[in-house]
């Protein structure tokens, strides 16, 4: 009875131990990998088939792989048709909203969601059997890239302390931050202020887009989204914020509109540029070497397309 006894507390015991292991939550960096908003059709809508004058669905499936919400108002979908040969019915928009989270820590694969849309495939010409056409699909949001990094000021430029520094100002590399405009480099300078005793932290941030989209401005989303023709200056445009220790920095170049001098900007020449974001009230050079928060965001619009091909065979008469 004895052992009986000694045998059902062990047992207690490691059930217990393991019960409180599985509540464990691993912490997961979803700040990581250059994926935003994926989207593929759905297998067998539209059909690769179709008979005229037949009634079928076209749908996407939506995954936003990356670390940022795409929020309300904020994804637009627009499936783009040949109007000889299909049409949509019981819609009047071609637009589809859509929401989508992204990534969390207890959700670090993100989030999914389905849209459909309802086509009818018209007559073929009189002299053919069949035409193949296509069904297209583009996907407009909004989204960030931020990154958050301890940089390295040393106000000491010409070593008159002759301490042993905290740090080094050394450039840093990044893989990417979940998004699919990615922070790749940043410089770090310490550049002469007008008073002599002061420097100004100068950060040269180096930016691409490594996803398979096209970045597009923030406020063009849902035009890009549309039959409407975008000019160039809608493409390539990613504007930016950084903070050193929680103070503003001054990003350049900015972008002017009219009398108004807004943030800083990037206009991305082959998917890549950068852009310098400098302390200007500078720092004094008595506070030596030291370590302190430097953030990154940067905001944009990016859009995505997928195309798929439907033969519209003609309609049989037995």
């Amino acid at each position: 009875m004895k052992n009986l006894t000694i045998l059902f507390i062990t047992a207690l015991l490691i059930t217990g131990c393991q019960s409180q292991q599985s509540n464990i939550i691993t912490y997961v960096d979803i700040y990581k990998g250059t994926d935003g908003l994926d989207m593929n059709f759905l297998p067998n809508a539209p059909p690769k088939e179709v008979y005229s004058n037949e009634d079928f669905i076209a749908g996407v499936q939506l995954e936003n792989k990356g670390a940022f919400n795409i929020g309300e108002s904020e994804g637009y979908l627009s499936f783009v048709i040949e109007d000889d040969y299909m049409e949509i019915v019981g819609q009047e928009d071609e637009k589809i909203l859509f929401e989508l989270e992204g990534k969390s820590s207890f959700n670090p694969k993100g989030t999914k969601d389905t849209k459909t849309i309802k086509l009818k495939a018209k007559d073929v010409d009189t002299q053919s059997e069949s035409h193949t056409s296509l069904v297209t699909v583009s996907a407009c949001y909004k989204y960030k890239t931020t990154l958050g990094i301890e940089a390295c000021v040393d106000a000491d430029v010409y070593d008159l302390t002759q301490k042993i520094k905290a740090c080094d100002t050394q450039d840093q590399t990044f893989s990417g931050q979940g998004a699919p405009v990615t922070i790749t480099k940043i410089e770090t300078r310490m550049l002469p202020h007008e008073d002599e005793n002061k420097v100004k932290p100068s950060f040269m941030i180096y930016i691409k887009n490594k996803g398979n989209g096209q970045v597009i401005k923030r406020d063009m989303i849902e035009k890009a989204c549309s039959s409407e023709t975008l000019s160039h200056e809608a493409f390539n445009t990613i504007y930016a914020n950084a903070k050193l220790s929680n103070q503003p920095l001054d990003c350049s170049p900015k972008e002017i509109q009219g009398s108004e001098t807004k943030e800083g900007y990037i206009r991305l020449k082959d998917k890549e540029d950068f852009i310098r974001c400098t302390l200007t009230d500078g720092i004094l050079k008595n506070k030596g070497t030291y370590i302190t928060p430097l953030t990154i965001d940067l905001d944009y619009g990016y859009t995505l397309s997928a195309s798929k091909e439907v033969k519209i065979l003609k309609e049989l008469n037995y």
